[in-house]
């Protein structure tokens, strides 16, 4: 039963913790369409199940938006021909 005058809550389906219902949807419609597009293609392959219906709290959100920054960084590194390369081993 809704309390009147006390927000709905609802479970992040990717942390499972409680948070206002408002909270678990903000993430999704404060990002630009591109980005939320890449973000949201990070968390389904992780969690397949999850629709942009189920939301996310702020802190999985951002969570995921690192990880989509994280894959854009390497795959311009890849792009660009670099290579990681181990450091060498100085003697003493």
């Amino acid at each position: 039963m809704k309390i009147p005058g006390k927000p709905s809550y609802g479970v992040c389906p990717l942390c499972e913790t409680a948070f206002p219902q408002s909270q678990l949807q903000a993430p999704l419609t404060s990002e630009p369409p591109a980005s939320r597009r890449q973000i949201i293609k990070a968390i389904r392959a992780e969690h397949p199940a999850w629709t942009n219906r189920d939301g996310a709290c702020q802190v999985c959100w951002e969570s995921f938006r690192g990880v989509v920054r994280v894959l854009d960084f390497v795959k311009k590194f890849k792009a660009a021909g670099l290579r990681h390369s181990e450091p060498k081993d100085e003697a003493p």
